[in-house]
């Protein structure tokens, strides 16, 4: 049977109804259902995976999660396995001196880690509280996960091009890759486009505009 995949202002209503009518669920395969249920209602080909629900749920501040969890092995994750946002490392000095991460915790969603690595096992939700993330905050997030990329594609060039006839190369990339994500002198780094949202100004900085007199400063065609 064909299907249609909901568009995120249809899929965010059908979020708010489904937690309206039951504030409080006991599972991810739960939410799934209710909240197909609803979409449903607006088409009855509308389907949606209960990772998706639980993604776009709190990414728009709809949802509050609380999570069970369970141990795993490899290294702790950079990006949040629960809602995809940039993990933040908490750091602790040592007795030795020493800097050393402690935790590691989601600056979105309540998913924290110590040393041990640690996955989601389980999930409960209930209507979150307080208003929806800004639309300019949603693409701070999603700034942020560029720039987490960019800098796991510098890693993954350099250690591709180890030891290689090529590294040289491979060195531009990655210094042009940290140039895109970081560069303070490139108004186009993402950094720096991070910076312009927070700010409130989507123009570009002064700095970065043609030398003009003062007369014609606001024209267009210069």
């Amino acid at each position: 049977m064909s299907y249609r995949i909901p568009d995120e202002e249809v899929l965010s209503q059908a979020i708010r109804t489904a937690l309206g009518r039951t504030p409080s669920i006991g599972s991810q395969r739960e939410l799934a259902e209710r909240v197909n249920r609803e979409l449903a209602k607006t088409d009855p080909l509308y389907r949606v995976s209960g990772e998706r629900v639980r993604r776009v749920g709190i990414e728009r501040n709809l949802i509050g999660v609380s999570i069970d969890y369970c141990r795993s092995a490899g290294d702790p994750p950079t990006a949040c396995p629960v809602c995809g946002n940039v993990m933040h490392p908490v750091k602790r000095m040592t007795l030795e001196g020493q800097l050393v991460e402690a935790s590691r915790s989601c600056t979105v969603c309540p998913y924290t880690i110590g040393r041990q690595k640690l996955m989601p096992a389980r999930y409960g939700f209930s209507a979150a509280e307080g208003g929806e993330t800004s639309d300019t905050e949603r693409r701070i997030r999603i700034l942020r996960r560029a720039q987490l990329k960019a800098g796991e594609a510098a890693d993954l060039v350099e250690r591709a091009m180890r030891m290689t006839d090529l590294q040289s190369r491979g060195q531009r990339t990655v210094e042009a890759l940290k140039r895109l994500s970081d560069a303070d002198e490139d108004a186009g780094s993402i950094v720096n486009l991070i910076r312009d949202l927070e700010s409130g100004d989507e123009t570009p900085p002064l700095w970065t505009r043609p030398t003009v007199s003062i007369k014609n400063e606001a024209r267009k065609d210069i």
